[in-house]
């Protein structure tokens, strides 16, 4: 049985974190909202004017992040003076006992607007709450196709940010570049999470046409990968293309000296992997996903319907390499993309 893991705190002020300042026209604007009856939003019915929830998992959004996200509307102890007030729900992402408990908990404190960070989290709390004001961060699932459209996008009372928002076959269309080869055998070491319906259908069939074959290692941890039969003989395949996760944020440096020491070619979705000595990585061009929640935050609290306030995502993508890597492995940049590669390590 999964653990609950459900926490609510009073928000806590940073002294070191300076929120960034906001026109004096857009203080005034907030203050006016605020005096006419708090939340512009709330008028739909939707929740107490006064309250904002905040849902996210503690393990991976920090308080330096949220002041980012509320810079946007000149930080959080701002809000007291518009009548309004923010309270933190920790829910572990993936723990569906503690999401449903989530949600009984929102449902006695009647926030009128939610910002959440998770795509599961985002979709259950738009479908149990369909009046309130959601502003959500999704990572897997975009707004424009699959779950998070059934329940977020016709509804119109959800707005937000999605790093998935761009074409996805990119990637295998430049490692399919790189790699020279008749019919390469490629790794997709990648966790659950990634590993969508919608993306496994979408990559399998770009692989069928940039002629090459995917086999997904599907893991939810570093350590359970390790455990994975594909693990020990990556060496069998001709490359390795990793999509983000937690383990391989965290595992990095492992992964790279596994694959760079079984001489396979891999190509990670983060720089971070190409700067510890990766030869290939991708990154959207979503550089930061907290500013334009906290922008959709402000005009919610001025009074703006979610539905005036479009979903922002990235709109394509960006590759680096690492030279030395590539030479390590005999690999050189094809003249085809060396305009396209934009970071070089």
């Amino acid at each position: 049985m999964c653990q609950m893991n459900v926490k609510a705190t009073i928000k806590t002020e940073d002294a070191s974190i300076a929120p960034r300042a906001i026109s004096r026209r857009q203080f005034l604007s907030l203050l006016f909202t605020a005096a006419l009856g708090g939340v512009g939003y709330a008028s739909l019915g939707g929740g107490d004017s006064r309250k904002i929830a905040l849902v996210y998992d503690a393990e991976y959004v920090t308080e330096p992040m949220l002041a980012r996200l509320f810079a946007q509307v000149g930080g959080e102890s701002v809000l007291p003076s518009l009548g309004l007030h923010a309270t933190r729900y920790s829910v572990q992402v993936g723990n569906s006992n503690a999401l449903e408990a989530l949600i009984l908990r929102l449902s006695a404190d009647t926030p009128s607007i939610v910002v959440v960070v998770g795509d599961e989290e985002a979709v259950r709390i738009a479908r149990a709450f369909p009046e309130l004001a959601v502003i959500f961060f999704c990572n897997i699932d975009p707004v424009n196709s699959g779950l998070v459209a059934s329940y977020l996008s016709p509804r119109k009372y959800a707005t937000g940010v999605t790093s998935d928002w761009v074409e996805n076959v990119k990637p295998l269309e430049f490692l399919s570049e790189m790699l020279h080869s008749s019919k390469p055998a490629i790794a997709l070491v990648a966790d659950h999470n990634w590993h969508s319906q919608r993306r496994q259908l979408a990559w399998g069939t770009a692989a069928t046409d940039f002629l090459m074959t995917l086999t997904p290692v599907i893991a939810n941890s570093y350590e359970e990968l390790r455990t994975h039969p594909a693990w020990s003989n990556i060496g069998d395949f001709d490359a390795v293309i990793a999509p983000m996760s937690q383990a391989q944020v965290t595992n990095g440096q492992d992964m790279v000296s596994h694959f760079n020491g079984h001489r396979v070619p891999a190509m990670f979705e983060n720089f971070s992997a190409v700067s510890k000595g990766a030869p290939m990585g991708y990154e959207d061009t979503l550089a930061d996903w907290l500013e334009p929640m906290g922008v959709a935050l402000r005009l919610v609290i001025e009074g703006a319907h979610p539905s005036e306030i479009p979903v922002r995502g990235p709109d394509g993508w960006i590759f680096g390499a690492n030279r030395a890597a590539l030479e390590n492995l005999r690999m050189k940049i094809p003249a085809s993309l060396v305009a396209t590669i934009s970071r070089v390590f």
